[in-house]
C-alpha cells in the first residue's frame, strides 16, 4: 500500500487475462441470457449486487431461524423449536458467507483494476471502517443491554468492563483483514500476472484447485499453536484461514475471467445435491473416527464451491439485468444486514409470550425484521448524509447528485466567456 506516489505510480491490478483459448470461451459467452454463465464487463454486474444484497438479507432467515432450532445456542431461545429450523440454519451456512466474501473479493478486484491502490484502500477502509466502529459502539452496545435485560443480568457490569461482543460484525473484521492483505501482496501478485501462464481448467479441474487451496489454507492454520486464539475478541486465525480463500477466489476469477466462465459451467443439479449432503456430513462427523472425519472435512471443501457456483448461476438467471429491485439490494443490504441482528432479538423475545407454533413465529419475526430494517434504510440512513456515512461509510445518492450537479454548473461557469474584460 502506498501513500503519497501519485495514481500512476500506485500499483493497479493487471486486466484480466486475454489467453487465445479464454478469449474465444468468453467471446461465445458474453451475451448469454441462460444463466448458466456470466461474463461482466469492467462495469458492475447486477446479478452479483443482488447476490450480495440477497446473501447479507438472508442473515434475518438465519438468525430468526436459531432462535427456534432445537440445537440453537443463539442469544435467545424460542419456547416452541423444530428441527426443521436446525437443517435450515445449517443449509445456509453451508454456502451463504462462502458466496459472500466471494462477490466481495470480485468487487474488491473490480475496484482495483478501476482505482489505484492507495484509492481503494481509502474507499474501503471507509465503507468498513466507519459502519464496524459506529456500530460496535451503538447497536451491539444496545444488544448487550437487551440480552442481559432478557437474561435477568446487570447490563451496566459488562458494559464497564468493556465486554462488548463484536456479535454479527466480524464479517467487517474479516473484510478488513483481506482487503489489506491483498493490498500489501499486490506488487507481488502482479509481477505473477494472476496465473496468466496457466491455461483454462476443466469445471471438475478448476473446482478441485479452488477445493485443494482452501483446504491446503485451513490446515496450514490449524498446525499454528495459535490457530484458535482470537485476537481481542475480533477473530481467529482458522476464521481468516477458513473464508480468506473465497475472497481471494472471487479476486482471482476477475481476473481471469475466462476461468470464471468455466466455474459457472458446474452443472446445478451438483449444485443443488451439494447443500443437503453438505449438511448430512457436518451432521455425521461425530460418528466418524478422526481421519475419517478429516476426509469429509476435506470433501465438504468442494460441496461449498459448488455452491458457490450453484449461487451465482440462480442469480445471473433471475437478475441478469439492473432492476429498481436489484439497485434496492445493493443500496440497503448493508443497512439490514447491520441492524437486524438486534432487531431479531427484540422481535423474537416480543413474539414469545404468543402461543404460536415456532413456524408462525419464524416468518414473523422474519417479516416485522426485515419490513423495520427496510424502513431504517429508506426513512434515516438513505436520506441523511451523517447516517449514510456512519453506517454505510459513504454520502447518500442525493449527496452525490448534488456534488455532480455543483461540478457541472463550475464546469459550465468556467467554459463562459469572461465578459468582466473587453475583448
Amino acid at each position: 500500500m502506498q501513500s503519497g506516489a501519485s495514481r500512476s505510480a500506485n500499483v493497479q491490478l493487471p486486466a484480466p487475462a486475454k489467453s487465445a483459448v479464454g478469449s474465444s470461451v468468453v467471446g461465445r459467452f458474453r451475451s448469454a441470457r441462460d444463466g448458466a454463465l456470466i461474463m461482466t464487463s469492467t462495469g458492475r454486474d447486477a446479478s452479483l449486487d443482488a447476490a450480495r444484497g440477497c446473501l447479507m438479507m438472508l442473515g434475518i432467515v438465519l438468525h430468526s431461524a436459531s432462535i427456534y432450532a432445537v440445537n440453537g445456542n443463539w442469544l435467545i431461545v424460542g419456547r416452541e423449536r423444530s428441527y426443521a429450523f436446525d437443517l435450515l440454519v445449517g443449509a445456509i451456512h453451508v454456502f451463504r458467507m462462502p458466496a459472500f466474501f466471494f462477490v466481495s473479493g470480485y468487487f474488491f478486484a473490480l475496484a482495483l483494476s478501476k482505482m489505484s491502490a492507495r484509492e481503494v484502500a481509502i474507499q474501503r477502509m471507509q465503507r468498513l471502517l466507519v459502519p464496524l466502529l459506529f456500530s460496535f459502539a451503538t447497536l451491539n452496545v444496545l444488544q448487550v443491554i437487551h440480552s442481559d435485560v432478557y437474561h435477568g443480568r446487570w447490563w451496566l457490569q459488562r458494559l464497564s468492563t468493556g465486554q462488548v461482543p463484536v456479535y454479527h460484525l466480524w464479517f467487517l473484521v474479516d473484510l478488513i483483514v483481506f482487503t489489506a492483505t491483498l493490498l500489501v501482496l499486490m506488487p507481488i501478485l502482479k509481477r505473477v500476472r494472476w496465473f496468466d501462464s496457466v491455461p483454462v481448467p476443466t469445471p471438475f479441474g478448476l473446482l478441485l484447485g479452488l477445493s485443494g487451496f482452501s483446504f491446503l489454507t485451513v490446515a496450514l492454520a490449524r498446525l499454528t499453536p495459535f490457530a484458535y486464539d482470537s485476537v481481542a475478541g475480533l477473530a481467529t486465525l482458522f476464521d481468516l484461514a477458513t473464508y480468506g480463500p473465497y475472497f481471494a477466489g472471487g479476486a482471482l476469477l476477475f481476473v481471469r475471467r475466462d476461468w470464471l466462465v468455466i466455474f459457472l459451467q458446474t452443472p446445478i443439479y451438483f449444485s443443488i445435491a451439494a447443500v443437503p449432503l453438505a449438511v448430512f456430513i457436518h451432521q455425521s462427523l461425530d460418528s466418524l473416527s478422526r481421519w475419517q472425519a478429516e476426509g469429509m472435512l476435506a470433501f465438504c471443501q468442494v460441496l461449498v464451491w459448488v455452491s458457490i457456483a450453484g449461487v451465482l448461476r440462480l442469480f445471473r438467471k433471475f437478475f441478469f439485468k439492473a432492476t429498481s429491485f436489484t439497485t434496492f439490494l445493493a443500496e440497503a443490504s448493508y443497512t439490514i444486514f447491520l441492524f437486524h441482528h438486534l432487531l431479531v432479538a427484540v422481535v423474537g423475545v416480543m413474539l414469545m409470550p404468543f402461543d404460536m407454533p415456532a413456524g408462525i413465529n419464524f416468518a414473523l419475526c422474519v417479516v416485522i425484521v426485515f419490513a423495520s430494517t427496510a424502513l431504517i434504510h429508506l426513512l434515516l440512513v438513505g436520506r441523511f448524509d451523517v447516517f449514510s456515512l456512519l453506517f454505510n461509510g459513504k454520502r447518500t445518492l442525493k449527496a452525490v447528485t448534488r456534488s455532480r450537479a455543483a461540478n457541472s454548473r463550475e464546469t459550465r461557469r468556467e467554459m463562459l466567456p469572461d465578459r468582466s474584460t473587453p475583448p
